[in-house]
């Protein structure tokens, strides 16, 4: 009877050792898919983020050529409209 004891206990440690081991790997895997995932979604919000700001100079210098034009156009629009008047003044004249 004394043995069987034994053999009981020795039994019950070694599946609460295997419980408590296979309880520690399914926490330490969990542990580390969250990390993994935690940096991947930051390293891709970082790439997003580069590539955002890289859209809006790209898309700022567009708009100050654009600007640069329109007043290049403004500009030569008054010139020719200085130029009309002072045709009309002088056909006006003889």
């Amino acid at each position: 009877m004394v043995d069987t004891t034994i053999d009981e206990s020795i039994i019950k440690l070694t599946v609460n050792k295997f419980v408590a081991i296979v309880v520690a790997i399914v926490l330490a895997t969990n542990t580390l898919s969250l990390t993994f995932q935690n940096v991947t979604y930051n390293a891709e919000k970082t790439k997003y983020l580069d590539e955002a700001i890289k859209r809006r100079v790209a898309h700022a210098q567009l708009e100050q050529d654009y600007k640069r034009k329109i007043d290049n156009l403004q500009q030569d629009l008054r010139e020719m409209e200085e130029d009309v008047e002072e045709w009309k003044l002088k056909y006006n004249e003889k």
